[in-house]
């Protein structure tokens, strides 16, 4: 179930989650997760905010990974068994790589000018985030830790930086924010710790402003949405604040998996994802006892 906040600015109350006013909706859509990309034909497509889905291939959804749409919304770059393929909708896919330096993929982000993205492999010491470039073609790890493993890799809106998570425990994910170099790696040293690793806080988006890091938290016993203010040194400033608590059972990111887990932020409003759960109460009448 996909869900607009609305309204939301920093200071103000939170509003109740609410479905998109179809009518009001500018009509362009959201690269924010990956199940708003899955037909219920099983193939791939995509969802507007006017609650239009387009067709974008007759892949599988099954078979694909995370997948991105474009900064112009007019291509989308996802993953099939370790290939990279770009494809407009209703066009014809392109593979940009064919066993993209080894291993599974997940795509998570585009840069702004549309030149690169940023993607997953699972090789042998974890996972690593590399870089894609469209224009070239060649590939660059960019992040890599000896331990954990990275995800979530997204650009900030002036692509001066990278935000993305490491799974540092079994139920734990840490955030951090890296310098964007160009085509080379990033070292460990110079990634900057927003939260300390203790609860599990992952799938992040910037601000508008980048600002502001918004994400997934679990740190008061549910999956919320929190808000950590950031330094213009991307260094967290102050305490992180709740955005939205998601407490009740009946409408809960408790219940999703991770790769159902997603954010996308624009000015004044939030899409996320919720498991709505509801139920029946049925009343029959006995038959009699002979």
């Amino acid at each position: 179930m996909v869900y607009a906040e609305s309204r939301l600015k920093v200071g103000n109350p939170p509003v109740q989650p609410e479905h998109h006013d179809k009518s009001a909706e500018n009509p362009r859509s959201f690269s924010f997760v990956p199940d708003v990309f899955k037909k219920s034909t099983g193939r791939l497509s995509f969802l507007t905010l006017r609650g239009k889905e387009i067709a974008l291939t007759d892949t599988p959804a099954d078979e694909a990974n995370n997948m991105a749409l474009s900064p112009h919304e007019s291509k989308v770059a996802y993953a099939v068994r370790g290939s990279i393929y770009l494809v407009a909708p209703g066009g014809v896919r392109e593979k940009l790589c064919d066993d993209c330096v080894g291993g599974y993929h997940g795509i998570y982000h585009w840069s702004s000018d549309g030149e690169n993205i940023l993607c997953d492999a699972f090789q042998s010491g974890g996972t690593r985030m590399h870089l894609l470039s469209l224009s070239t073609g060649e590939q660059i790890e960019l992040l890599r830790h000896p331990k954990y493993r990275v995800f979530d890799a997204r650009f900030s809106p002036d692509d001066r930086w990278i935000a993305f998570h490491a799974l540092v425990g079994p139920a734990r994910r840490q955030l951090f924010i890296a310098p964007f170099q160009g085509r080379k790696a990033i070292p460990e040293s110079e990634w900057v710790a927003v939260t300390d690793g203790s609860k599990s806080d992952a799938w992040s988006w910037w601000s508008p402003d980048g600002n502001l890091l918004y994400f997934i938290s679990d740190r008061d016993g549910f999956r919320c949405i929190w808000a950590q203010p950031l330094a213009p040194s991307k260094r967290p400033v102050k305490s992180a604040f709740p955005v939205r608590h998601l407490h009740r059972s009946g409408r809960s990111m408790s219940t999703l998996s991770p790769v159902e887990l997603k954010l996308s932020v624009a000015r004044h409003k939030i899409v996320f994802t919720l498991e709505e759960l509801t139920g029946n109460i049925w009343m029959m009448q006995p038959q009699a006892q002979e």
